[in-house]
């Protein structure tokens, strides 16, 4: 798992405290996140970690897909190095992660203009502008913006985020 950039589970618990029951879990501790290094290094990060990175974020997503689940919300603040081992980069917050196949049936694509834009409007994939359910197609769509972004120092969209619409016409030109 180390080597695939996915967190390591060790625990989870619940307490009361006050008459409020807390959930919690634990896993190792992190570093700092891939977001405020992009800023510190000027709003770019070299080529070649670029290429590093992205073949990171392809073996995590690899083992998240085999076992029937998307990301969904990849950017790099939800990249956190190793604590101690800063070139290990692990993917982190599922608060999005949805689970594509249930029983070995893909869930039917289906748009639902209610749903529209959902996760960060920079990298939604264009699936999720229209309201679909997040997928493997629209995971690697969200990395390659990531790469691009790495790279170019902005999207070409960043400009407007204010406007949804214009953001998606942007990514399907």
């Amino acid at each position: 798992m180390k080597v695939l950039g996915v967190p390591k589970f060790i625990a989870m618990g619940s307490s009361e405290k006050n008459g409020t029951k807390y959930r919690f879990m634990i896993m190792e501790r992190f570093g700092e996140d891939l977001q405020k290094k992009f800023e510190r290094n000027g709003k770019r990060f070299p080529t070649e970690a670029v290429y590093r990175l992205g073949l990171r974020m392809l073996d995590a997503l690899e083992y998240i897909h085999s076992k029937e689940y998307v990301h969904a919300d990849i950017k790099a603040s939800n990249m956190l190095e190793g604590f101690k081992d800063t070139d290990q980069v692990y993917l982190v917050d599922y608060g999005l992660a949805f689970k594509f196949s249930c029983d070995g049936k893909h869930k039917e694509y289906k748009e639902d203009p209610r749903k529209a834009h959902d996760g960060t409007i920079e990298f939604t994939s264009r699936d999720a502008h229209v309201g679909a359910a997040p997928s493997r197609r629209g995971d690697i769509e969200i990395l390659g913006y990531c790469l691009l972004q790495w790279l170019c120092g902005r999207l070409p969209w960043e400009s407007n985020l204010e406007n949804k619409d214009f953001v998606r016409d942007q990514k399907l030109k």
